[in-house]
């Protein structure tokens, strides 16, 4: 039970009620919810707005003051990360406000750039009061939203923020605002306004993304009203001359294809200092995703960092290549996205290079760790340029546990040898280059 919240529902209720309320009631039959008139049901919806809606404000703020001492964080109707000297801002919601103030960090520290970002702790606060000192005077505002309604004029949070940039310009004509809640605008006061589109279906948004959409707001820059991120509708260099005949017809059926999608000028590696990212290659069913949790676990209890890990499967099916991704850092990992650049990758799947680019994004003296197959199980080393595609400071090896040959029999079994890492420098690499 707790207190009733509104005077309005003190008249139903009583002083306190459910805090799920019941639809219905032997003790107090008040009919809520269910088939009414039509004179009953334009008075309750006509009643949201004044004696509902109005309060939301404030029991958001409360429940923010009761989540922050269960959980140990903290938040607000509108919050903001590097806002008060920005000249650009990306304004959106959940994951992806993270990896744009790792963003904002980057383009701070390497172009000179003021950027901000923010978010609002929900959606009333876009045309509430919070919203004045954030974006007045901006010279580009970028709302990225992970949906499309194509016809709409405009996406949801688009819409708000649209909304009470015209209420405030509205004030600003009239000698007396019209809008008590909100500021008069003058002209020069309302920010360049950008729509973005990404992360349907869960298609990941690399860091790449959000700098193209900083770089579309600037003087230079494309300033594209509504873009899609993170998408290659086209391939720029097309794999086969097959693949370059399908993608010269769909340009012809589809014009302007290509200018659906904006790109960044760079994808930086924004983990934290100390951070390790593992990836693993493995085929469904295997139990990879479990051993990556595990992982996962096992760093947090041991060395209590920070983690961050996701599989990646879409409709795949057992047997089916899949994808998980592992940090592990000192410190908060702000990216959340699927990890490129790795340190280690991990495979069970002895078809790996068959179907995957396993080595793509390893980093110089990284270190990549494969279950082989039955004629390369006892080779292990460190594998030349030629056979990995990697320069010869990345290490790779082969581990299996298989049993041991018969003049080996008294041996005991153990693996060629115990990860990755710890695969010997000094062995010759193999002289059968890789097919």
């Amino acid at each position: 039970m707790i207190d009733t919240p509104t005077p309005a529902q003190k008249i139903i209720f009583g002083d306190r009620r459910r805090r799920i309320p019941e639809l219905w009631d032997v003790d107090n039959p008040v009919m809520v919810g269910l088939v009414q008139n039509q004179d009953s049901y334009m008075q309750s919806v006509a009643a949201q707005r004044p004696y509902f809606f109005a309060h939301v404000a404030d029991l958001a703020m409360q429940a923010f003051a009761e989540f922050q001492p269960l959980t140990g964080r903290r938040y607000d109707r509108v919050m903001t990360y590097l806002c008060d000297d920005a000249d650009y801002v990306i304004l959106g919601m959940g994951s992806m406000i993270p990896s744009a103030e790792a963003v904002a960090d980057h383009l701070r520290k390497t172009r000179g750039l003021k950027v901000g970002g923010r978010r609002p702790g929900d959606v009333p606060a876009v045309p509430g009061r919070p919203d004045r000192p954030v974006l007045r005077g901006k010279k580009g505002v970028a709302i990225l939203e992970r949906l499309d309604q194509p016809l709409a004029v405009d996406l949801p949070l688009m819409r708000e923020v649209r909304a009470t940039m015209s209420r405030c310009l509205e004030n600003g004509r009239n000698k007396q605002p019209v809008f008590q809640d909100l500021e008069s605008y003058r002209d020069s006061d309302a920010p360049a306004l950008y729509s973005g589109s990404f992360g349907m279906g869960s298609r990941d948004l690399q860091p790449e993304g959000l700098i193209a959409a900083i770089e579309n707001m600037l003087p230079n820059g494309a300033q594209r009203k509504f873009y899609y991120l993170s998408i290659d509708f086209l391939r720029d260099q097309p794999f086969t001359p097959k693949q370059r005949l399908h993608q010269e017809a769909i340009e012809q059926g589809y014009p302007k294809i290509r200018e659906l999608a904006i790109k960044g000028s760079e994808n930086p590696n924004l983990m934290p200092k100390g951070a390790i990212t593992v990836r693993f290659h493995s085929v469904g069913g295997w139990g990879a995703i479990t051993t990556g949790k595990n992982l996962a676990m096992t760093l947090f209890d041991l060395l209590g960092y920070h983690i961050k890990a996701n599989p990646k499967y879409g409709s795949e099916k057992k047997g089916q290549p899949t994808t998980y991704y592992l940090s592990a850092a000192p410190e908060p990992i702000k990216i959340n996205c699927e990890y490129f650049y790795v340190d280690v990758v991990l495979s069970p799947d002895p078809n790996v290079f068959n179907h995957t680019n396993a080595l793509a994004g390893l980093k110089e003296a990284a270190c990549s760790s494969c279950r082989p197959t039955s004629r390369r199980r006892q080779r292990c080393g460190p594998a030349s340029p030629r056979t990995t595609g990697r320069s010869s400071s990345t290490r790779r090896s082969s581990c299996s546990t298989s049993t041991p040959s018969r003049s080996r029999a008294r041996k005991p079994a153990t693996p060629s040898c115990s990860c990755a890492c710890r695969a010997s420098p000094s062995r010759a690499p193999s002289s059968r280059p890789r097919r």
